[in-house]
């Protein structure tokens, strides 16, 4: 291999050369510093007003990346009674279409959002008194 490939070869792995009566020597370079990931939050939002349940969710603050948000909602017996998903790409939030529905089951009920993005995931919840 010729001195000039050689230079090439090292300078193209990222390191630095040092020329010298002695001949050549290269040095590594530190490894470029990796963008930074911010890791999101997300809230979830349950109502139960005039007979009706409803229940929204968001997911933000996340690094630009695929952003997945799940939303559960169970009843007061602690049965899964819905479930929403949603994902976005390129995006830093993402969120579930709102819903809602006249419960026929009085009590406590239960929405947990999950979202999951560049970073980790977050989740929180919100609960709901029905009464007739």
């Amino acid at each position: 291999m010729t001195p000039t490939n050689l230079r090439k070869k090292i300078v193209a792995a990222g390191a630095t050369l040092a020329l010298s009566a002695a001949g050549i020597a290269a040095t590594a370079q530190p490894a470029a510093a990796q963008p930074s990931v911010t890791p999101g939050s997300t809230v979830a939002g349950m109502t139960y007003t005039a007979g009706v349940l409803s229940g929204s969710g968001t997911t933000n603050g996340w690094s630009k990346g695929h952003i997945y948000i799940h939303g559960y909602r169970y009843q007061p017996n602690g049965a899964l009674d819905g479930q929403y998903d949603n994902d976005c790409t390129n995006s830093t939030y993402c969120t579930l279409p709102t819903w809602a529905f006249c419960p026929v089951v009085p009590g406590t009920w239960r929405w947990v959002v999950r979202g999951s993005g560049p970073g980790g995931s977050a989740s929180d919840s919100s609960y709901a008194v029905v009464v007739f």
